[in-house]
């Protein structure tokens, strides 16, 4: 039986994996390691289970950069209306670009809790898991 945290950890693995991956001949081991801890985590998946991680690590990859140009956006709009210096904003503003900050924060969060269920409801047809 494949749990929501298992999910989880094989997603992070594999966005561990690609990241590092990124990184040349300096993350090719660390690369190796990611892919290796992954393989082990879902050695008793089905072989389709195992092969959609990389998909699923690749939205997660993807709705978190546009989380990221959506924060960057809102950080900027913030500093063109108030200043770049953030000690002189007025305690509105300032709890303003807090909250601003914190959805941002849990809905990048919440990305990969929400393609774990994907992951999960794909895999299970009936809505338990496999």
């Amino acid at each position: 039986m494949i749990d929501k945290d298992t999910v989880r950890k094989a997603i992070d693995l594999a966005l561990q994996a690609s990241s590092y991956a990124q990184l040349g001949p300096a993350g090719a081991d660390l690369a190796a390691g990611a892919r290796r801890d992954l393989a082990s985590l879902t050695a008793d998946w089905p072989e389709t289970a195992r092969a959609a991680i990389p998909a699923a690590a690749a939205n997660v990859e993807r709705d978190r950069h546009s989380l990221d140009r959506a924060r960057n956006h809102f950080i900027k709009d913030i500093r063109t209306r108030f200043g770049f210096d953030a000690r002189r904003y007025t305690p509105e503003t300032k709890a303003q670009l807090d909250a601003g900050m914190a959805d941002f924060n849990r809905r990048k969060s919440r990305v990969i809790e929400d393609a774990a269920d994907r992951f999960l409801e794909a895999l299970s047809p009936i809505g338990r898991p496999v």
